[in-house]
């Protein structure tokens, strides 16, 4: 923004002497004080007529003045300011001062009904209430706490009824946040240099000189000069052309003769024609004056545009050496897993911590805090996918600590309700303790103590008093990651045999077995590790678990059985990750603490899933995988069954005549047996198409399914609409049209509206009924109603 002043009606006397006095560099002593500017603040272009400039150097920019002759009466001062263009001279504006305390996040409610459940249990007219809470808190802008409410209640005798509430520390979102900052400074940091500075304010001198010498080349006024100059030297030069010619005219003519011819023919003056080659001259000279002057800035532009292009060339070179070691630094912020990289990183390159920044980096070593419900997870020979009511902590600078203590609930699947009696889980609890020193993500030796209760009698319906048994045991693990792409690690663990009852740490007899290596009845060990190939993309990992007959942890269930369980997975993308392919194989993988388990230890599972999927064509998958499915045995013996399934899909989204379409194709089939399910769904196959159309607010599918069984086939045809009323509100409604083969017609339909309001959230209100297959070629109706509300803030 340039400030501009007009002054009129100057004295043209005073504004000729101003314009020679910028002019002629010797003749600035001249100027009165009033006009002079100071030699140590000030630089001056080499001014030219009608457009002259200077500019004062400052701390963050240029200020620059320009001076131009609108015409004889008038002048014009234009006034500005020119940043640098330099990273370093750049300050980052002051962030606004964080609130100490902000709450964003989701609640939710949901009331489900259902007329009949089906496996592995058989119930009518289920209810159930669910209400949800997710708040993420941020403290003074640095310290994110995740916050978490789940409640359940159900009519149902098999699911039980909960309050879960969880508080924890977010490390994911506030190590992101402490990279940021560090980022920062490091970004100020090395893209802070002086050559860069001096370089780029030698550009930008350059560029307004070049500026206001195009200024001055472009002006209108220099323009009509030089046509002006042009146009008087062509007159004249013609004048004096006919004026000589004219002297040589016969003599009859009536101006006299001057020149007198040679014998070449050729007229050349003699001494008397001195005064018309001087005049000529002196012509020659007064009415070029513009014209050189136009040539000689032009040069000088030229001039000036290759001196910008040395230096951009050699800004470039510094800001790109600049940039790459500002890439490297972030790589090393962003793969960092612990304070003590950060803090390394932050030293080498001169950032220094002030005490509120170590404490942030304290806090980064923070891997787990929870308090509340939560999931424990740690290593397959101690705790693994726990569900704990208590407290979980682990930390991680250049040691490793971890402790976790409080109420195991095993029943996080559900199907048993403590509150009946069927399965006590109150007297089940966990304490954990964990040292090592290292990184626990590339090198770590860590030893765990674990003891605690837990209710063997969870496999079966019937409630045992005396069910309750106490685990005491250790483990040593190592963790080595190799390079960036491989990773192993080795535990070993040893525990205490199983007891009923109290177990006495004075009793010898129970603890010594602890400490007995020879005796591998009671122990585990497990080695797991993963690569990836980087030439083929190839990612590779398995594991390998033994286990003696007496060995305990909260991770295993099954006792009395020597158990060996492996797997081997390998997953490879092909033509640059347009087709993956993933193959398994294992072997006792299963664990489930509520179940006993059809299948022998010894079974070998297999299993292949492949993905394709080229641009602007169908995604196409296909799998081999076994699967498992719970029963229940005479009324009272709840059993895990495993069978295969193979299934193809085919989605391929389009447009026809500017529609846009969807059309999904699915094939299943199941490999199980009558015996494995308290359904007529074994050994069957099921397909089914679905055709979408996405007309603007207007959306329309259809569907057929195909399912064949040994007991039933019947196939169904639906077709369903949703229409967007508004931006709030949309409507749907949908029927369906089971027939069974050789069998009666069954008629199912749904419907839904969904609301959005602003300050009150969303409405969703459901409704369908569906039929299910029966043993005597029949379907039977299950009605299913649904009622949702959310807000998000």
């Amino acid at each position: 923004m340039f400030l501009v002043l007009i002054k009129p009606k100057v004295n043209c006397k005073l504004l000729i002497i101003v314009f020679l006095m910028i002019s002629m560099p010797g003749m600035a002593q001249v100027l009165p004080d009033s006009i002079q500017h100071k030699k140590d603040s000030v630089q001056h272009t080499n001014n030219l007529l009608f457009n002259s400039m200077d500019f004062i150097t400052t701390d963050s920019g240029i200020i620059t003045n320009r001076y131009k002759i609108n015409s004889c009466k008038d002048y014009t001062i234009s006034s500005g300011f020119e940043p640098y263009i330099g990273h370093a001279i750049r300050k980052p504006m002051e962030p606004a001062k964080a609130n100490f305390l902000t709450i964003h996040g989701n609640i939710a409610y949901d009331f489900y009904y259902r007329s009949k459940i089906d496996t592995p249990f058989a119930q009518q007219d289920l209810q159930q209430h669910t209400e949800r809470v997710y708040l993420n808190a941020l403290i003074e802008g640095k310290y994110p706490i995740k916050i978490n409410f789940t409640a359940r209640q159900s009519n149902s005798p098999y699911f039980a009824n909960f309050y879960n509430v969880n508080f924890q520390f977010d490390k994911y979102g506030y190590n992101k946040g402490l990279k940021q900052e560090l980022i920062d400074q490091l970004t100020t940091i090395l893209l802070k240099r002086p050559d860069l500075d001096s370089t780029e304010f030698a550009m930008k001198k350059y560029s307004l000189q070049s500026d206001s010498l195009r200024n001055f080349m472009e002006s209108p006024s220099t323009l009509q000069k030089i046509i002006e100059e042009r146009e008087m030297s062509y007159n004249q030069q013609l004048s004096v052309k006919n004026y000589a010619s004219g002297l040589n005219l016969n003599k009859d003519t009536s101006l006299p003769k001057i020149g007198i011819p040679e014998s070449n023919n050729k007229f050349k003056f003699k001494q008397t024609d001195t005064t018309i080659s001087t005049s000529i001259a002196k012509l020659d000279t007064a009415t070029g004056k513009y014209t050189a002057l136009y040539d000689s800035v032009s040069k000088k532009i030229d001039s000036l545009a290759k001196k910008i292009q040395v230096l951009q060339q050699r800004a470039d070179s510094i800001e790109n050496v600049a940039q790459n070691n500002l890439t490297k630094a972030k790589q090393r912020v962003y793969s960092a897993t612990n304070e003590t990289q950060l803090q390394e990183i932050a030293t080498e390159n001169g950032v220094k911590l002030d005490k509120e920044q170590k404490l942030q980096r304290e806090l980064s070593a923070i891997r787990t805090f929870s308090i509340g419900r939560g999931i424990l997870n740690y290593t397959e020979l101690t705790a693994q996918n726990i569900t704990l009511t208590g407290i979980n902590v682990e930390y991680n600078p250049s040691y490793y600590v971890a402790f976790a203590a409080g109420k195991i609930d095993y029943n996080f699947q559900n199907f048993f309700n403590a509150a009946s009696g069927i399965v006590k889980n109150g007297g089940q609890y966990l304490v954990l303790g964990r040292y090592g020193i290292g990184n626990i993500d590339k090198e770590a030796l860590i030893f765990t103590l674990f003891e605690g209760r837990k209710d063997q009698s969870q496999t079966t319906l019937s409630d045992t008093s005396n069910g309750y048994v106490n685990i005491l045991g250790y483990s040593m693990e190592a963790i080595y990651k190799i390079d960036k792409n491989t990773i192993v690690s080795a535990e070993l663990a040893k525990s205490t045999e199983p007891v009923t009852g109290n177990l006495n740490l004075h009793n010898t007899e129970q603890t010594k077995v602890l400490w007995k290596y020879s005796d591998k009845s009671n122990m585990g060990i497990n080695i797991k590790g993963e690569t990836v190939i980087p030439e083929t993309k190839t990612k590779l990992s398995g594991f390998y678990r033994k286990s003696g007959e007496n060995f305990q942890s909260f991770s295993l269930f099954s006792y009395n059985t020597n158990q060996t369980a492996w797997q081997a997975k390998a997953e490879q993308p092909l033509l640059k990750n347009k087709i993956s392919v993933t193959g398994m194989i294992r072997r006792d993988d299963f664990t489930n603490p509520l179940i006993d388990q059809t299948f022998k230890t010894s079974t070998i599972f297999k299993s292949i899933l492949v993905n394709v999927h080229f641009p602007k064509y169908p995604s196409i998958s296909f799998g081999y995988y076994p699967s498992t499915q719970l029963y229940v045995v005479n009324g009272q013996q709840l059993t895990q069954s495993a069978y295969y399934i193979l299934n193809g899909s085919l989605v391929y989204s389009y447009s026809y005549k500017h529609i846009k379409m969807n059309t999904s194709l699915i094939y299943n089939q199941y490999f199980n047996q009558a015996t494995d399910s308290g359904l007529v769904l074994y050994k069957g196959v099921n397909y089914y198409i679905s055709q979408t159309l996405f007309l603007g607010k207007l959306q329309l599918q259809g569907g057929y399914s195909y399912n064949k069984q040994p007991e039933l086939t019947f196939y169904t045809l639906e077709a369903s609409a949703d229409y967007s009323l508004n931006s709030w509100l949309k409507i749907g409604a949908g029927i369906k049209d089971n027939q069974v083969a050789a069998g009666a017609d069954y008629i199912g339909g749904s419907g839904q509206i969904t609301a959005d309001f602003k300050k009150l959230g969303g409405f969703q209100f459901g409704y369908d009924k569906s039929y299910l297959p029966t043993t005597t070629q029949t379907l039977y109706p299950i009605e299913i109603g649904r009622i949702s509300w959310y807000r998000i803030f």
